[in-house]
């Protein structure tokens, strides 16, 4: 089994290569799903820290936005978002990749390094694209640009991990550029997906 690790700032098209290179012998692990199903772990938790304004109007659950307007603007914040979230994500990849019995799993997240699973991968892809880039794609899934803005600015420090990728590709082109440019390079690296 071969771990690829699929990472990159937000809007610079992590999950559209993930869903590319996906089918029949990949196992994809995506770590903002496995983050939502962690904030409802660690809802109580998370209310103490943060306070009951991050719940949804039903008070049942963590509203991601309301968490996000938080924690986007205080870095220190979300350092402290991270350390309470990161373990569990982790320990729930390694279950996940412990369970399966595809020939490639898939993890896809901008924050590899920083929950720790880089040392898990056989091969990281950094999915890189101008800011401006990364705003209008963020933007065309409904995020006004000033939250973009701000979710790019608390971002800025995984430029950092990029030295950590075997493979850094500009996704500034199409979907099918973006598929061949990666493909050529897995080929290479006999890998076949």
């Amino acid at each position: 089994m071969k771990i690829i690790g699929v990472t990159g700032k937000a809007g610079c098209g992590k999950s559209l290569l993930v869903s590319l290179l996906s089918g029949p012998e990949t196992k994809v692990i995506d770590l903002d799903r496995l983050g939502h199903e962690v904030l409802k772990e660690l809802k109580s938790q998370l209310v103490l820290t943060y306070g009951s304004g991050i719940l949804d109007n039903s008070r049942k659950k963590i509203d991601r936005k309301k968490l996000g307007e938080i924690v986007f603007k205080d870095s220190r914040k979300l350092k402290l978002l991270n350390s309470i979230v990161h373990p569990l994500i982790k320990e729930k990849v390694k279950k996940i990749i412990s369970k399966t019995r595809k020939k490639y799993v898939l993890i896809d997240g901008a924050l590899i390094h920083q929950i720790g699973l880089g040392k898990l991968c056989d091969l990281i892809i950094w999915v890189d694209c101008p800011d401006e880039v990364a705003i209008k794609r963020l933007a065309s899934r409904g995020i006004p640009r000033e939250r973009a803005i701000s979710i790019l600015n608390s971002q800025k420090e995984l430029e950092n991990y990029k030295v950590y990728s075997d493979i850094a590709i500009d996704n500034t082109g199409s979907p099918q550029e973006l598929l061949i440019k990666v493909r050529e390079i897995l080929r290479g690296k006999e890998i076949m997906l």
